[in-house]
């Protein structure tokens, strides 16, 4: 799979410019996700059920979370998704905490925006749930070729800025390349390896040494 990739600096202005230009849109957002959900889900641990970017949550050691066959009790770390008639996520509702004084939960939404070459993701301010948020403290955006991620950039609210690459083989991700400002730059390499159909393992390298990351050593 080969595409050109994009030049770093015009994506950070690129997410700049979209986060500002999204930040005004977030109520409009919002009530897209309700008109445009047809079905959700739930789960209820630390960890997403859902990522968009390939082995975020592994790359960091730890397992995806897994969706739930019923509703559960709302507590802390539900997570509540939402996708459309195509089945596109379109929105997630995370639980952060119960505020006793004003006897409602405060919440983290994520919003998910689908355009010609790829999705936004779209992390808002916390809030009371019955309040709408008004920024955006995180901004993702991962471009397709082949309906495959094969770039992610990211853009926080202090300023870190992130982009990726995935290499693929026989329609598999192979290696991930990460370049981390923060502000300085911290690079990264990844590889993944399938001994089965089922199974894979990743691995950082550094320098000449490999160091197993996923899954992790018991």
């Amino acid at each position: 799979m080969e595409q050109n990739l994009i030049n770093t600096n015009n994506m950070k202005e690129f997410l700049e410019k979209y986060k500002e230009e999204y930040t005004l849109k977030i109520p409009q957002l919002l009530k897209e996700v309700r008109l445009k959900t047809h079905y959700t889900k739930w789960s209820k641990t630390v960890l997403s059920a859902y990522q968009l970017e390939p082995f975020e949550t592994e790359l960091l050691g730890y397992k995806l979370g897994k969706f739930l066959r019923n509703e559960p009790k709302i507590n802390k770390h539900v997570k509540h998704y939402f996708f459309d008639s195509e089945d596109k996520i379109v929105g997630i509702l995370e639980y952060d905490f119960y505020n006793n004084y004003e006897k409602e939960w405060v919440v983290t939404r994520f919003l998910y925006i689908y355009v010609q070459e790829g999705i936004f993701e779209l992390k808002l301010s916390s809030s009371h749930i019955t309040e709408e948020p008004t920024k955006i403290n995180r901004i993702t955006y991962v471009r397709l070729f082949n309906d495959k991620v094969i770039e992610s950039y990211n853009l926080h609210n202090d300023n870190r800025f992130s982009k990726l690459v995935y290499k693929y083989s026989d329609n598999k991700i192979v290696s991930i390349e990460r370049d981390l400002w923060i502000p300085n730059l911290l690079k990264s390499i990844y590889e993944i390896e399938y001994p089965d159909e089922n199974t894979y393992i990743i691995w950082e390298i550094d320098n000449d040494t490999r160091v197993k990351i996923y899954p992790k050593e018991i």
